[in-house]
Formats: C-alpha cells, structure tokens, sequence
C-alpha cells in the first residue's frame, strides 16, 4: 500500500481513500499515528460534512484507544500530521 507522497510524510488522499473502500463496518480500518502526539488512531470512513456554512466538505473519521471518534477536514488529515501504520 503506497500511502505516503514526496515530501514528510504526506498522506495520499486517493489511496487512503481507495483502502478504505476495502473495509466494511465491521473491519477496524486503517491506522495511522499522530506524529506530535505518538497516539495512534484507527481511520473508519471518508465522509461529507452537511453544514451550512461547509456543506460537502470531505472529512476523515477515526477513533482512539479511549473510545473518542473525531472528524478533520481530509487536507489537514493528510497534511504530514499522521503517518500509516503498516
């Protein structure tokens, strides 16, 4: 899986993508680890945000080992703060 594109540690939006279509609800998802942080997440779906002031704008879901679950907009998502774990 080539998730990684030139540069520190950038995420390919289109391959996360792509590997998450391959889970369904029951699979674990893709993980990944904050890079400042060192805590580790586990991704579970690309979804689109329907407010108002955002509607459509593509986000990225993940939960951590405490149960949490958070949405971030796919850009910042992959913008070198997050790293796959393989």
């Amino acid at each position: 899986m080539e998730f990684l594109k030139g540069g520190y540690n950038m995420i390919n939006k289109q391959e996360l993508i792509r590997e998450l279509t391959k889970f369904n609800i029951w699979d674990e998802g893709v993980r990944v680890r904050h890079l400042k942080r060192g805590t580790e997440y586990y991704v579970y779906d690309i979804v689109s945000n329907a407010t108002n002031d955002r509607d459509g704008e593509v986000l990225v879901t993940y939960s951590g080992e405490d149960g949490k679950t958070w949405a971030r907009e796919i850009n910042e998502f992959c913008d070198g703060r997050f790293e796959i774990i393989k």
